[in-house]
């Protein structure tokens, strides 16, 4: 999985509004197959991960001393994380 940011400054003279910015992004962005768009302040951005510890949306963290259990335990729940990626793009393609 790859993560990328892009920061974007608006205007404060822009002729169309925050909003009807937003709206536009988000229906050109659309299109992209297996993107998740995630538009929001830079700050609570750094918090998140700050926080966190990882740049992710969305993270799995796994601890343990053994390491031969933690890498079968890593590969158990990546293969479920892609059965349900699956079932859910499935789901939405037929809605």
């Amino acid at each position: 999985m790859s993560a990328s940011e892009i920061e974007v400054e608006l205007f404060e003279d822009s002729k169309r509004g925050r909003d009807e910015i937003l709206a536009d992004i988000r229906e050109n962005l659309e299109p992209l197959k297996g993107v998740s768009i995630n538009i929001g302040q830079p700050i609570s951005h750094r918090l998140e991960h700050l926080l966190s510890g990882v740049q992710a949306q969305v993270a799995i963290k796994l601890y343990g001393d053994d390491l031969n259990q933690l890498i079968t335990k890593s590969s158990e729940i990546k293969i479920q994380l892609l059965q349900l990626m699956v079932l859910s793009m499935r789901k939405f393609q037929s809605r």
